[in-house]
């Protein structure tokens, strides 16, 4: 595998009514959801998702990433860039 660091968008939506983990992170790329108890913590868990699913996936079929920022899912959310390591990743070590 190539050194493959990617740059993929995120949305991170507050539900105020989930107060134990009142984000929700959408990630279209990789057609997956996961939360988050803040901002912060939603992008670390939508890098570790991507990581995470990626081991799965071929990686000459890895969404190519973009740094284009989509239109917002809903009025009010939250559109972030997450930048991951795959190679470190699949190796096994941990990218902070």
């Amino acid at each position: 595998m190539n050194d493959r660091f990617r740059v993929y968008p995120v949305n991170i939506s507050y539900e105020p009514d989930d107060t134990d983990v009142p984000y929700l992170v959408t990630i279209p790329l990789f057609d997956g959801v996961t939360q988050g108890v803040s901002v912060a913590d939603s992008m670390r868990m939508a890098r570790d998702y991507i990581e995470l699913v990626s081991c799965d996936w071929d990686p000459d079929d890895l969404p190519a990433g973009t740094t284009n920022l989509p239109v917002p899912l809903h009025p009010g959310d939250l559109v972030v860039l997450v930048g991951v390591d795959l190679n470190r990743y699949r190796q096994g070590i941990e990218v902070l």
